[in-house]
């Protein structure tokens, strides 16, 4: 964990707390979904990928960070994957979030 969040995380906090890759979050479609909303209010989150010409699966996300957008939402094909790829991501958490709401 970047030394300035941990300084920021409670320990009482950092337990809950499961640090995960950019990777995981852009392929899970949760990047895609999060852009959506953004867009909303002129902002995206863009992510500088390595090795575009690769699966996705082995695509290393070198930078991210907030930008401001003109555009707003994205195109069918896009949203067809985002769908897809977040179904997929929400199927295979669905028995860790329930167990969340128990622990």
């Amino acid at each position: 964990m970047d030394k300035e969040v941990s300084v920021m995380v409670d320990k009482e906090v950092r337990g809950m707390v499961e640090e995960r890759s950019w990777e995981e979050f852009r392929t899970s479609g949760l990047a895609w979904w999060i852009n959506r909303l953004l867009h909303t209010f002129g902002w995206t989150l863009v992510f500088d990928i390595a090795n575009l010409t690769l699966p996705e699966a082995q695509q290393k996300v070198t930078r991210c960070y907030p930008a401001r957008c003109r555009f707003r939402g994205f195109d069918s094909k896009s949203e067809t994957e985002g769908f897809k790829k977040l179904t997929t991501h929400i199927g295979e958490s669905l028995p860790r979030l329930k167990e969340d709401l128990t622990a």
